[in-house]
């Protein structure tokens, strides 16, 4: 089944992004997130959850570029669904780092997530 595709602007600038959908992330996580989104909103009205998504994803793809270890996190036993649009360069990277952790999608994800929440915090104090 061919993913969900959408693409913008012209030329060079064009880009294209893939329909992601995640099951079993972490409630929790979700929270920590809707939580950072609040905040950020104090500053800048359009924050969203999917901005927070692509930067957790980025993050912790360029963490395996670079050769950092990674501690994947246990395989979480229920949560809720995500939803969102991912630059198809980044999408295709986090399937291959899916491949070569040998972990599902969600898993790997929930471990981005939960890397770049510790990273914001920490940024915070």
């Amino acid at each position: 089944m061919t993913p969900a595709t959408r693409s913008f602007g012209e030329g060079e600038a064009q880009y294209t992004e893939v329909y992601q959908h995640i099951a079993s992330v972490p409630a929790g996580l979700i929270k920590q997130v809707s939580d950072i989104v609040a905040v950020r909103k104090q500053t800048r009205k359009r924050a969203t959850l999917r901005e927070i998504y692509v930067e957790a994803v980025d993050d912790f793809l360029a963490a395996l570029r670079r050769g950092e270890e990674i501690e994947v996190l246990a395989a979480p036993k229920s949560g809720r669904d995500v939803h969102f649009w991912l630059r198809d360069d980044l999408a295709e990277e986090l399937n291959q780092a899916c491949d070569q952790l040998d972990r599902r999608k969600n898993v790997v994800f929930a471990t981005a997530l939960g890397r770049w929440i510790e990273t914001w915090r920490a940024r915070q104090k």
